[in-house]
C-alpha cells in the first residue's frame, strides 16, 4: 500500500514503512541480551515488547518520579541511535529515556507540559478579570452579598446535575 506524506508530499510505501519499523524493534530488543552473542528470552522479549507498544501508545514515560512527552518520530530517532551504538547488556529503558528526555516535554502531574500549563494559566486570568468587572460599582456589601450567594450556591448547581 503506498501513501503520500501530508507535510512534504513524498511518496512512501506503508508496508516497507511497518517492517522497518518491526526490525528496529527487534533489534532494539536485542540490546536487552546479557552477552554479546547471547539472546534474550522470550519471556522478557515478550515484557518488553509491551513496554515498547506502551511508549508508542502514550508517548509519555517517566525519569526518577518525573513525567515527560515525546512523539512518535523521536522514539524511533532514540532507538535507532541506541541501535547504532550496538549497546548490549542493558537492563532497563534507561538509556532510551535518556536519550528522549532531550527533546521531550516534561509533563505536570496533570498531565500538562509548560506551555499547555501556561496557555490554561493565561485563560484563568483573562476569566478572573471578566468576573472582576462584575462587582465594578458594587459597595462592600453588596459585594460580599454577591459572593456568599456565589458560595452558596456552588452545591446547588451540582446536585442539580446529579439527579
Amino acid at each position: 500500500m503506498k501513501g503520500v506524506c501530508p507535510k512534504c508530499g513524498s511518496r512512501f510505501n506503508l508496508d516497507q514503512a511497518v517492517d522497518e519499523l518491526r526490525q528496529l524493534v527487534w533489534e532494539y530488543t536485542d540490546c536487552f541480551r546479557q552477552t554479546e552473542f547471547g539472546d534474550v528470552m522470550p519471556k522478557t522479549r515478550w515484557r518488553l515488547l509491551k513496554e515498547i507498544a506502551r511508549l508508542f501508545e502514550t508517548c509519555t514515560f517517566q525519569v526518577r518520579g518525573k513525567r515527560y512527552r515525546s512523539s512518535r518520530h523521536e522514539i524511533v530517532k532514540a532507538m535507532t541511535a541506541m541501535c547504532n551504538r550496538n549497546v548490549w547488556g542493558i537492563k532497563t529503558h534507561g538509556y532510551l529515556c535518556a536519550i528522549l528526555m532531550k527533546t521531550a516535554d516534561r509533563l505536570s502531574a496533570e498531565g500538562l507540559s509548560a506551555r499547555e500549563e501556561q496557555a490554561r494559566e493565561i485563560q484563568r486570568a483573562e476569566g478572573r478579570g471578566q468576573r472582576a468587572e462584575e462587582f465594578v460599582g458594587l459597595s462592600g456589601e453588596e459585594q460580599r452579598r454577591k459572593i456568599v450567594g456565589i458560595i452558596n450556591g456552588l452545591g446547588k448547581e451540582e446536585n442539580l446535575e446529579k439527579r
